[in-house]
């Protein structure tokens, strides 16, 4: 058990501190502030977030606080908006960089029409994508949703199946087929692109 929190532990300042010295970088270093790196530096915020906000509460709060939520109803929202949130933006982020290097691929050009106001669009994208889910969470809300806060004390948006899979559908399983579409075309780019370097070298 020493072993797994320790593990733990080394996973969440892993994460929090890997990202930070990435955002450091990108703000530092005139030479890497280039706009496919505003992108990237956008990722590691959310992910600082991650690491700050959503891993040590899921590890060491969350068991904990089950079935003893004494906070009431409105930090039970903030509470789930922000963790679903900042999780749904970062996964948000990973379809922006796999679109951005399939159209890297693409198209010759694109590096050069690569601007700070598309990559600023691609981030704005990812974060209402993310954010979505949380305005979903809001507008729904269960006949018990009162009764399980209050009373039960478990802090917990929807058991009805048909939300659950909305939620997890928009917030998880559509952004991850989006990015295994968009490496997979890329592979085939990079495949035929291989192809006919390897006939035009021969």
């Amino acid at each position: 058990m020493l072993l797994i929190t320790i593990g733990i532990n080394i996973v969440i300042f892993w994460t929090i501190f890997s990202n930070l010295a990435v955002m450091l970088l990108i703000a530092m270093y005139k030479k890497l502030r280039q706009p496919r790196n505003f992108l990237i530096f956008s990722l590691a915020v959310t992910d600082f977030l991650v690491g700050v906000t959503v891993m040590p509460v899921m590890i060491f709060v969350e068991p904990k606080i089950a079935g003893k939520w004494n906070y009431g109803i409105i930090a039970c929202d903030i509470y789930w908006i922000i963790k679903i949130t900042v999780v749904h933006v970062s996964i948000y982020h990973l379809v922006m960089i796999a679109l951005d290097c399939y159209l890297s691929l693409r198209n010759a050009f694109y590096a050069q029409q690569r601007t700070y106001r598309k990559i600023i669009l691609m981030v704005l994208v990812a974060w209402i994508s993310g954010v979505m889910p949380s305005l979903l969470l809001l507008s729904y809300k269960d006949a018990d949703y009162s009764r399980r806060i209050l009373e039960q004390k478990w802090c917990f948006f929807s058991f009805d199946r048909l939300f659950i899979w909305v939620t997890s559908g928009f917030g998880f399983w559509f952004p991850f087929c989006l990015i295994c579409t968009l490496y997979w075309k890329i592979y085939k780019v990079s495949q035929k692109d291989t192809r006919e370097y390897l006939i035009h070298f021969y």
